[in-house]
């Protein structure tokens, strides 16, 4: 895994994002407080994970900021989850569109919006894993 892949799955979880929530059939009720959220949470994680990406290693300051923005897209990742969940629940969204679409054999034949979040999550996961064991090393 390079952060570049990190990025590329992030950039297509976010593309997901606006794509399913600016569709002009959502509620207006929900466009300022839910789908905005949703959207907004999609770009900040974008954002901590490019940032992280530029800080160094070697510097110790650098270190924990890379750290803390890891970290802090992690929890944006976790209220995303849950931001999609509750989209679901209230049926701004349908479970197709978040668990992906399968064929008869159960191969999947499109990505759910949620496969694109769990994408994410896991690679943030790898690299602050990869992350630790580096600063370990020094």
């Amino acid at each position: 895994m390079t952060n570049f892949d990190l990025l590329t799955k992030c950039e297509e979880m976010v593309q997901e994002t606006f794509q399913i929530t600016g569709s002009s059939k959502m509620p207006k009720k929900y466009r300022f407080t839910l789908l905005n959220r949703l959207q907004d949470t999609a770009l900040e994680i974008y954002a901590n994970i490019v940032t992280a990406n530029d800080l160094n290693l070697k510097i110790p300051q650098e270190a924990e900021e890379r750290r803390r923005l890891q970290n802090s897209a992690l929890t944006n990742i976790k209220l995303m989850e849950f931001y999609i969940k509750t989209a679901l629940k209230i049926g701004l969204v349908t479970s197709e569109q978040v668990a992906g679409r399968f064929n008869a054999e159960g191969k999947e034949t499109k990505r759910g919006w949620n496969t694109k979040v769990l994408d994410v999550k896991y690679m943030l996961l790898a690299w602050r894993k990869h992350d630790r064991q580096v600063m370990q090393r020094k």
